[in-house]
This record gives structure tokens, C-alpha cells and sequence, in this order.
């Protein structure tokens, strides 16, 4: 039933606060359908700010511009499903992981469509009900290689900024240099790691600075090239192949990614979790 209708609803909505308990959406749907298991409060100011398209792959919430492509909706909510069920057994892998994803409180992925728009009338607004904005926007994508790219990656800074880091912060910490990932980074930089936006010069200094930026953008990096990806672009001196790469990580990287109690992706994904 999943793989056919994409819409599995197994739980109820516990209280007006609530969020999803056990839902399942992985085909775009209106965020007011009854699918969609939000306060009426948060699903009137999502129709009203014309952000009408929803998904909620095992309840983790997906909300789009109405003129947002819908098979871009779609799809990033089969990469969200991918990324939480790697045994297609229907059943997130990590159920702390999942606890904390699916708490649209915390953290939720956004489709804009227009900047102005965006800044001006929708986020000043939505921002009053939902959590951190992880945005995947119109004006980010390109062709369709590049844009299944751009999607990858904010769905998997999703999962690591808002969840891998709160289930698991020493090991995926983004918030300060502690972490396992965020020593790994640091290891790296302006050696084989630099952001655009940073400075190896002056160090300190740059855009991306802070560890819940550099790191994670780095760990994506990492992580999607070694499952056999490519990432959708490379930091300064980042190796280009899995094999370079290897030869960078520390063995206490390369063990965490290999720690099976993470279920940290290492196989390119199929992109058809709902079909």
C-alpha cells in the first residue's frame, strides 16, 4: 500500500500540539488535506502564506510553494524516506533519529519559489508556528542532475543538523568543535577542506565560520561522496573520488561512518522509495 499510494496514516493526532505520530506522506498533498497531521492553526497560516503543498515522509514535514513543481515535492520526500528507511522495511532504522526529525517544532524542510516573497510574506509569518526553516528553494535548482543534487543535500543537512547532532552529539555534534565529525573537520580545513565562504588566511574568518555551517556542509561532502554520490558541489581542495577520500578520513571517521548503530548511508540512493 505504501509503494502504490505513497499515503500511509497509521496514527491519530494526540492533541492540538501534537506532531506527526505515525504518518507517512510521501506524494505532495494540500496542507490542509486531512492527511496532514498539523494544528489547524499551522496548516491555515501554510495556506494563507500560499505555501499549500505538503508532504510528510514518516512524518517529517515538507511544505512547497503552490507553484513549486510537485514532482520536486515528490522527490524530495522520497530522498527524506531514503535517507530514514535503508531497508525499505516501512520502519524508520533509528527510532531516536526519527523522534526527533518528525518534530516539525524542531526543524522542517521549505520549497520557495520567489526570494521576495519568501522574505517579505511567508517566513515572517510561518515562522511563528514552525521550527527552523530548511530551505530547498526554486531559485537554488538547475538542471535536473543539479537539482536532485541541491535536494540531497538540504534533506541530508536536515538529518544532521536537527537530528543526527541532538540524538547524537558527541559523535555528530554541530554546535561547537567537540563532536567526532567537527574535530574531523577541523583536521581537514585548508588541507584537503576549505568553504568558499571561509578564509584559511584569517582564520576565523568567512561566511560559513561557525560549526553548525562548516561542519555540516563538510560532513555532507564526505558522506555522499563515500556512499558513491557526487556532491552537488565540492569544497576547496575536497577530494573528487572515494578512494582519495579514504585516504584523507581518519580511521575514527571512517569507523563512525561505518558504525551501523547510525545507519549512515553508504550506497548511492534509488530515488524511487514511493513508486
Amino acid at each position: 500500500m505504501k509503494k502504490l499510494l505513497g499515503i500511509l496514516v497509521l496514527g491519530l493526532l494526540l492533541s492540538g500540539n501534537a506532531y506527526a505520530e505515525n504518518v507517512n506522506i510521501g506524494t505532495a498533498v494540500s496542507c490542509d488535506s486531512d492527511a496532514i497531521i498539523l494544528p489547524d492553526k499551522v496548516k491555515k497560516v501554510l495556506m494563507e502564506t500560499e505555501m499549500t503543498q505538503c508532504a510528510m515522509p514518516f512524518g517529517v514535514l515538507i511544505a512547497a510553494d503552490k507553484k513549486m513543481n510537485k514532482d520536486y515535492v515528490n522527490l524530495l520526500a522520497s530522498i527524506v524516506a531514503e535517507f530514514l528507511d535503508q531497508n525499505r522495511d516501512g520502519i524508520p532504522d533509528d527510532p531516536k533519529l526519527h523522534e526527533i526529525l518528525k518534530n516539525w517544532k524542531i526543524a522542517w524542510l521549505a520549497m520557495p519559489t520567489s526570494p521576495k516573497k519568501w522574505e517579505k510574506k511567508q517566513i515572517p509569518k510561518i515562522s511563528k508556528h514552525l521550527g527552523y526553516n530548511m530551505i530547498a528553494p526554486k531559485w537554488w535548482m538547475g538542471n535536473k542532475k543539479q537539482t536532485k543534487a541541491m535536494l540531497v543535500e538540504e534533506a541530508f543537512h536536515l538529518i544532521t543538523q536537527f537530528g543526527l547532532s541532538k540524538a547524537y552529539p558527541k559523535k555528530f555534534g554541530v554546535e561547537n568543535w567537540e563532536s567526532t565529525i567537527a574535530k574531523e573537520t577541523k583536521l581537514a580545513a585548508c588541507k584537503w577542506w576549505q568553504h568558499p565562504e571561509n578564509s584559511c588566511k584569517k582564520k576565523n574568518k568567512g561566511g560559513c565560520k561557525h560549526p553548525n555551517c562548516d561542519v555540516t556542509e563538510f560532513f555532507q561532502q564526505v558522506v555522499i561522496l563515500r556512499a558513491g554520490m557526487k556532491p552537488g558541489w565540492y569544497g576547496i581542495g575536497f577530494p573528487k573520488n572515494k578512494k582519495k577520500l579514504e585516504k584523507s578520513l581518519s580511521n575514527e571517521m571512517k569507523e563512525l561512518l561505518d558504525d551501523n548503530r547510525y545507519h549512515i548511508i553508504n550506497k548511492p540512493l534509488q530515488f524511487d522509495y514511493y513508486k
